[in-house]
């Protein structure tokens, strides 16, 4: 009751930030896409809050979602975007690259669609990267992962399984020789 003797009526929007955000670490990702269309001060708390986000369960249209919410979620440090079947373009990793800065963890893995163009923006986007899976992604250049490897420092963790241009002995001796400067886990 407020000093004016009426009722005061809860609004949805004005759940405590900190709430909302414990509420949704309780949810799956598809949700949470959903609760952050309902009103501005949610998307914003979102965007704000959320640092893990997995878009694997996105069948269709997986492109045209992450151009949506790359400049809406800006502090993501996790993201998953594996697929089942190849919709991924490398304008949606550029935009992810020009807005998530703070990414530390990325699967790519079964990316079909992309080309080098994506591992360029990756190595100028992601500055403390540290795990990187590009699984299955046979379209890489043993030269853009080298450029990659050679921006990206911090990376500890790259997977190459199934990248047979980019896996060449000449990757491997360059990317090996920064192990001298920085330990790095490689799978293939």
């Amino acid at each position: 009751v407020s000093k004016l003797g009426c009722e005061m009526t809860p609004n949805w929007k004005d759940i405590p930030m900190e709430l909302l955000l414990r509420i949704l670490t309780l949810v799956d990702d598809k949700t949470v896409i959903r609760v952050a269309s309902v009103c501005t001060e949610w998307r914003d708390a979102i965007s704000l809050g959320l640092t893990r986000l997995c878009l694997s369960w996105c069948k269709n249209n997986m492109n045209a979602l992450l151009l949506i919410l790359a400049p809406k979620f800006t502090r993501l440090q996790t993201l998953i975007l594996r697929q089942d079947k190849p919709q991924l373009e490398d304008n949606a990793v550029e935009a992810v690259a020009n807005f998530c800065h703070d990414l530390r963890e990325l699967d790519l893995s079964k990316s079909f669609k992309l080309t080098d163009r994506s591992l360029y923006a990756l190595a100028h986007g992601f500055p403390n990267l540290t795990k990187l899976n590009l699984s299955g992604c046979a379209a890489f250049s043993d030269t853009a992962v080298i450029y990659l490897t050679s921006f990206c420092k911090k990376l500890k963790s790259l997977h190459l399984c199934g990248c047979v241009r980019a896996a060449t002995d000449l990757a491997l001796q360059v990317m090996f020789g920064h192990i001298f400067h920085t330990f790095v886990k490689f799978r293939f």
